[in-house]
């Protein structure tokens, strides 16, 4: 199935079905004529009137009528959609336009009105356009199953895109503010100035927004009670169905239907006072209110439509709104008239040739078309649907109105919509959209369930998850984006992206966000990135170097219970600068380190001896005595102070890591790969005895983790880590240049697996490749065109199972005093937050 499907133009068989009182106009001309003719006769025969006069008198006006009624419904339509209304707009322009829409009662969250009961449910579509071939066409398939599931139900569909407000979000703000009863003073303080910069950006108008409406209707048959729960049932067909597409969706409660019918014009029957007057009235638009406002309806349909059509045209940043109103037709109705129409061209066509002319092209393009839809029919892949589709362009004054309305129409054109004004007939188009009302009969297209699919509007996800943080704006459509990144199933998450793609200014704005919801950090830091940052929130910073080490001895509180635990922990460690390790050293090494610590619970020992100086002094005293000293002595002396890895791990002091986050610099650590190896090993204990107590939820930022991955050592541990931390309400996230440093043989790939969460940024086509490869990420060709090409910092696609949000990342005026890491990054970033 390809991006693309191919529209038929069946619309002549739409004007040939009786049934939906298209053809009226010819009948009636029929009745015109055939009763002028019985009146003429009648008068002949009584008063003996001359035929001239009665055909003068009553054949012609009937006769001339019927011909206005044929041309219309053949061939001129504009007199009827053009010069009546406008005959009608210029003698009753001065007249008081009034929008009057009322309903009676809303009973179980049903609007009742005079004629019908109407459910309104909320929906929450998918991003349709970041899913690859198999997924669109998986949802394309679906959403035809729920199509040809209508059977007699008459829907619409509205979507209003809007600017976005702060009232939008406020369970946001509501959360944040309650979260700071469970933080420290300064991040409280960072709450505070962190809802204070969204607020300004929701202020200058930023966000847009779109909401999604599912409205059913049900005409009034018998009694009331039997009416509703026929709605209702109707209505939870719908939903099922759109649960199976992956469309979610909420009921609208009876507070929230008021103000969704408010916001529709539409007015409480015992309120007939309150009616709303079109102020300001032109051919092409009107006014309710202080909002100007033009109506276009869907005229042209291209010979083959995509799936991202639609997408586009509801990502255009206007202000509008979209009503589509879908109706089944009676199948083999509509089967027999194509029968009937193919039948009357293969006539005609022969008739052509027989009389030595050629065969008219476009009498055989809509043959094979119609010929396609009734075998489609046929073969019961697709049903008949009547649709139409209305957009409105909403604006505060009359010279944005005529701005917006070029806008609009440059892009309906570009991607291939015809979308035309309702010429003379705004305020009877006003009142079709309104959601009690049905549109125009002559504004729908008759089209197939394919195409139907591929035009609704299921395509554009507003993100926000509870306890989300706020992360920046779509891509695409700049609505806010309030992602949760680190899901209950699983807290890890992997961000990679090419230099100056925006890692760094990701992960410290996320660092210092992640706080918010009590998240404790730990920063391992090859490259002293993140030391600025740490200090600035007042957070702990621990060099590991010759001059400010990890002291090996103080990673445990020293408890009875405790001891076999570190003594396994040291044994681990002190083994790696051992040369020659057997399993005799092992043990030797373990029955001197039981020795030493129940020396120091006897209280033979100080706290001030417990380090490395102080185990090394010890080993020497006691193997001098017994006359046994062992052979891996003289290795160990390498770690005293003065020596090849002395004060690395001499420190005398206990590291503290009871701040909300902890950076360990270990830059002075690079250029030997067992003082790394080493010291992550140590930090790991660390952070595990943290973990074993369950008090935080902890997440561990590992930096530049290719040098980690490279090492046997530490690549372990990260995999341990990654599969092991949700038990311990922990989470690893990995920041990494290139996807090339991921691969099977370092445990990479499987660390990038565990992540329930990716981030993926700015990508070379090597890297993409690359990706390609490791079969781990499905990505659309929208998704890696724009990794290969955008040119913004922080802009990227967030990548969870099913997720796929292309985005934005939006640093706040607060967070540019520790996020930039160079100047050419923060130039870049500066100039999306003015954008």
């Amino acid at each position: 199935m390809s991006d693309q499907i191919r529209v038929l133009n069946v619309n002549n068989l739409r004007n040939r079905l009786d049934s939906q009182g298209l053809s009226l106009d010819l009948l009636l001309g029929y009745f015109f004529v055939i009763l002028a003719s019985l009146i003429g006769f009648a008068f002949h025969r009584r008063f003996g009137i001359k035929w001239e006069y009665i055909v003068l008198t009553t054949g012609a006006p009937a006769t001339i009528t019927y011909i206005l009624l044929f041309l219309y419904q053949i061939k001129y339509q504009y007199i009827y959609t053009l010069v009546i209304p406008a005959f009608k707009f210029f003698v009753f322009r001065n007249k008081r336009k009034v929008i009057k829409q009322t309903y009676l009662n809303i009973i179980d969250n049903i609007i009742e009105t005079d004629k019908e009961y109407l459910s309104v449910t909320q929906i929450f579509p998918q991003d349709i356009f970041l899913k690859n071939t198999d997924d669109r066409n998986s949802l394309n398939h679906q959403i035809k199953i729920l199509l040809n599931n209508l059977r007699g139900v008459e829907i619409q569909i509205k979507v209003v895109c809007r600017i976005a407000t702060k009232e939008d979000y406020l369970n946001y703000f509501t959360d944040l503010k309650n979260q700071k009863k469970f933080v420290s003073k300064q991040t409280s303080k960072e709450i505070d100035t962190h809802l204070d910069e969204i607020t300004e950006l929701f202020a200058r108008g930023q966000f847009t927004t779109k909401d999604f409406y599912l409205i059913v209707k049900q005409k009034k048959v018998e009694n009331t009670k039997n009416d509703i729960d026929l709605l209702n049932q109707k209505t939870s067909r719908l939903q099922d169905n759109l649960e199976k597409v992956g469309v979610k969706y909420k009921p609208l409660l009876a507070s929230k239907i008021e103000s969704f019918v408010t916001e529709n014009n539409l007015n409480n029957k015992q309120d007939e006072n309150d009616e709303k007057n079109l102020g300001d009235y032109g051919w092409d638009y009107f006014k309710v209110g202080d909002t100007y406002q033009t109506i276009y309806s869907l005229t042209d349909l291209p010979t083959h439509i995509q799936q991202n059509q639609i997408y586009l045209l509801l990502n255009n940043n206007l202000e509008m709104s979209f009503d589509y109103h879908i109706r089944d037709t009676e199948k083999k109705y509509v089967q027999g008239r194509a029968r009937e129409r193919i039948a009357t061209i293969e006539d005609e066509q022969r008739t052509r040739v027989e009389r030595g002319g050629l065969r008219s092209r476009m009498q055989d393009q809509e043959l094979s078309e119609i010929q396609d839809f009734d075998e489609m029919m046929a073969q019961g892949v697709e049903k008949p649907f009547l649709i139409s589709l209305n957009a409105t362009i909403y604006s505060k004054s009359k010279q944005d109105l005529d701005s917006f309305n070029r806008e609009f129409i440059e892009t309906s054109r570009d991607i291939g919509l015809g979308f035309s004004p309702l010429i003379f007939k705004q305020e009877q188009s006003l009142k079709a959209i309104l959601p009690l009302c049905s549109p125009s009969k002559r504004n729908t297209h008759l089209l197939s369930t394919s195409v139907i699919s591929y035009l609704l509007p299921f395509v554009s996800k507003k993100i926000h998850h509870k306890n989300g943080i706020f992360l920046g704006a779509n891509h695409f459509d700049q609505s806010p984006v309030f992602f949760n990144l680190f899901s209950e199933q699983n807290y890890n998450m992997n961000i990679m992206g090419a230099s100056g793609g925006g890692k760094s200014v990701w992960t410290k704005s996320q660092i210092n966000r992640s706080s918010f919801l009590g998240f404790k950090t730990i920063v391992l830091d090859p490259e002293n990135e993140y030391v600025d940052m740490t200090k600035t929130l007042s957070g702990e910073v621990v060099e590991i170097s010759k001059e400010n080490g990890i002291n090996p001895f103080g990673i445990t509180n020293i408890t009875k219970e405790s001891i076999e635990e570190q003594i396994e922990t040291l044994k681990l460690f002190l083994s790696q600068f051992i040369y020659d390790r057997n399993y005799k050293v092992g043990a030797e090494l373990g029955s001197l380190l039981t020795k030493y610590y129940s020396d120091y619970l006897a209280k033979k020992i100080s706290n001030e001896q417990l380090n490395m100086e102080g185990f090394l002094d010890y080993l020497e005293k006691i193997t001098k005595q017994s006359k046994n000293i062992p052979a891996f002595l003289e290795d160990l002396q390498s770690l005293r102070l003065g020596r090849e890895y002395g004060g690395y791990f001499s420190n005398k002091q206990n590291v503290d890591i009871s701040s909300n986050i902890v950076c360990f610099a270990l830059k002075k650590l690079n250029s030997s790969e067992i003082i790394l190896n080493s010291a992550i090993f140590l930090i790991s204990k660390l952070i595990s005895n943290i973990a074993i107590k369950k008090e935080h939820r902890i997440l561990l930022y590992v930096d530049e983790a290719h040098l980690f991955l490279n090492s046997k050592i530490s690549s372990k541990f990260l995999l341990s880590f990654a599969k092991t931390a949700r038990k311990y309400r922990m989470g690893l996230v990995c920041i990494s240049q290139n996807i090339q440093d991921w691969n099977e043989e370092n445990g990479g790939a499987e660390i990038l697996r565990l992540a329930q969460t990716n981030i993926i940024l700015k990508q070379t086509t090597a890297s993409i490749s690359a990706m390609k490869k490791l079969n781990i990420f499905s990505l659309s060709k929208e998704e890696e065109e724009l990794l290969k090409t955008t040119s913004q910092a922080g802009t990227g696609i967030i990548y969870r199972e099913s997720e796929h949000i292309a985005i934005d990342y939006q640093v706040l005026p607060n967070e540019w005093r520790y996020v930039s890491t160079s100047h050419e990054e923060d130039t870049k970033l500066r100039e999306v937050e003015y954008d």
